[in-house]
């Protein structure tokens, strides 16, 4: 299975919405949009907050990179960062503003037949895989690795 990642206006809106309730109080006037660089661990958006990616990641609870990325926090793709930085900046400079987030289906709509695996775990919002199931499993195949992990 193919997963498409969110694009990077996204992943900022929802770390800014991460940091809004999460972050430390004033946490946008605290950031230099100017030298602000997603690559770097003292420039990025974590590392101006905390001082250091490493408080930062820990503070915010992040147990693994795909965490951090689902926020626009960090990247992992080639060329990422600066799609991640410029959208930050953006959003910081007024440039940009905050898209209505994505409607995820509840644990309730989820059908029998859908995965159900809770994502986003611990965030300001739940959202629910409705992948289809694998062959005489619970989850879907994305998950059922996950799954037998828990």
């Amino acid at each position: 299975m193919i997963i498409e990642p969110l694009p990077a206006d996204v992943r900022v809106d929802n770390g800014v919405r991460l940091l809004d309730r999460y972050g430390p109080a004033g946490w946008r006037d605290r950031i230099d949009p100017g030298v602000l660089d997603i690559d770097s661990s003292a420039d990025c958006v974590v590392g101006q907050l905390y001082g250091d990616w490493e408080v930062g990641q820990a503070e915010l609870e992040f147990r693994d990179a795909e965490a951090a990325e689902f926020f626009g926090l960090y990247s992992a793709e080639d060329g990422d960062a600066a799609n991640l930085t410029a959208s930050w900046r953006a959003l910081l400079l007024g440039r940009r503003s905050l898209a209505l987030p994505p409607r995820a289906p509840t644990a309730g709509e989820v059908q029998s037949w859908q995965c159900g695996w809770q994502a986003a775990e611990s965030t300001p919002f739940t959202e629910f895989c409705t992948a289809p199931k694998g062959r005489d499993k619970d989850h879907c195949p994305e998950h059922e690795r996950d799954f037998a992990h828990t």
